[in-house]
């Protein structure tokens, strides 16, 4: 890793009904959380709740904070992932963007079965650790 300033990509961690997570399959043919980079004067949580506006056109809320991850997007190119652990309001259906070619609820332990970077499987057991414990 290089010295230089990462840029942050804010990452949502939204669970169904059935404690499936949902991911969204990007560019790259991976699997990955919604969510985005920051904008000028935007909290992580403004920002993800925008991005996940933008790319799945569900509303969630951001709840509480998980633990950062440095991602290698591409060799050489580092981000620095900030989730949070969502809820969805309603039970709206996903409609994707142009950003994502695929939108999929995945049981957390069929997540090592598909193409998805470590750093997200990690961040997915922390929040599902939470969400088994959160009382509604």
């Amino acid at each position: 890793m290089n010295n230089k300033l990462w840029p942050v990509s804010v990452k949502g961690v939204i669970f169904d009904t059935s404690n499936k997570v949902l991911l969204l399959k990007n560019p790259r043919n991976e699997w990955e959380l919604p969510g985005g980079r920051l904008e000028l004067n935007e909290s992580p949580r403004e920002c993800l709740a925008r991005e996940i506006i933008e790319e799945c056109k569900i509303v969630a809320i951001p709840g509480k904070a998980l633990s950062p991850h440095v991602f290698e997007v591409i060799p050489g190119k580092y981000v620095l992932l900030v989730p949070f652990l969502c809820t969805m309001k309603g039970l709206g259906e996903v409609t994707l963007s142009n950003e994502h070619s695929e939108a999929c609820f995945f049981a957390t332990d069929s997540l090592t079965n598909i193409p998805i970077p470590p750093e997200y499987i990690s961040i997915i057991r922390e929040a599902s650790a939470m969400h088994d414990n959160l009382v509604y």
